[in-house]
């Protein structure tokens, strides 16, 4: 049996609540409002029939296949690295406000064909599939044939992680010392972020958005299918980045989180595990 976290759109049909609760084709498990058939499972609830004829629950589509990778990332970015001296990472570290140890901890290289810095992005393994490109305008972009991925080390593997869009938000994530994953944008690679963090044994996640409309409805997506508790946080500034230029630390953010209401979701489906 497949179980999916309810949302803003559909919500609990029990209590009417927008989370917490979980549904499958024909049951829901409320974990407000009672009923004879408590769960027993160790997250609790209260499970209900769905048998209403009239209501057809919309099961979860499984996620379209991703497009193949074309290109060898990984050879192309070992040649960027033979390209890249110690000090255009250290210009760019101080162009953007971050340290030039958390972009080399990233992956971050010259590439010259293209008069831009490069940003290796991965799938869940670890493995390049793709390289996403910023010139010194910063103007964004990805070589041809790359697949969108995560930007992320493995030293950031903790049991607490930091979700960030973009590979610039990732460094000043990890300038500050909060061990993080950046998304390619603010929507896609949930799979990918949700088997990394199984892969990684990660407890409990905060969903750094940037400060717009599409950055809260794409952290509200990723929530919907995170397994572990979580909590969404968006900095007073345009982002992350300007956050921490601001002044930010990780003392800030911990002590702003911890004073947020957490999602605790009810975990029935583990196929996503490696």
């Amino acid at each position: 049996m497949h179980w999916v976290r309810v949302t803003k759109a559909d919500p609990c049909p029990i209590c009417k609540k927008p989370d917490w609760c979980t549904l499958s084709e024909d049951l829901c498990l409320c974990m407000r409002q009672e009923s004879s058939r408590p769960s027993k499972g160790n997250a609790g609830g209260w499970l209900h029939s769905l048998g209403d004829p009239q209501r057809v629950y919309r099961p979860v589509q499984a996620p379209p296949t991703p497009r193949p990778v074309t290109i060898d990332a990984e050879a192309i970015m070992r040649g960027f690295e033979s390209e890249t001296w110690p000090e255009m990472i250290a210009q760019l570290a101080g162009s953007l406000g971050v340290t030039a140890r958390s972009l080399e901890a990233i992956g971050t290289a010259w590439a010259q064909s293209h008069n831009a810095f490069a940003f290796p992005m991965r799938d869940w393994t670890g493995k390049i599939i793709g390289i996403r490109l910023r010139d010194h305008t910063g103007h964004k972009w990805a070589i041809r044939g790359s697949r969108a991925g995560l930007f992320y080390s493995e030293a950031s593997k903790a049991p607490e992680v930091a979700i960030v869009e973009g590979p610039t938000d990732l460094a000043a994530a990890i300038t500050i010392g909060i061990p993080t994953i950046g998304r390619p944008s603010c929507q896609g690679s949930e799979q990918d972020i949700v088997r990394l963090l199984a892969r990684w044994d990660v407890r409990s996640v905060v969903v750094i958005t940037d400060n717009d409309g599409p950055g809260w409805a794409g952290a509200q997506r990723l929530s919907g299918m995170l397994t572990v508790p979580h909590v969404c946080w968006t900095p007073p500034t345009k982002d992350l980045r300007a956050y921490v230029r601001a002044g930010g630390n990780r003392a800030l953010i911990h002590a702003m989180t911890r004073s947020l209401v957490w999602t605790k979701p009810v975990n029935h489906d583990r196929r996503d595990r490696p």
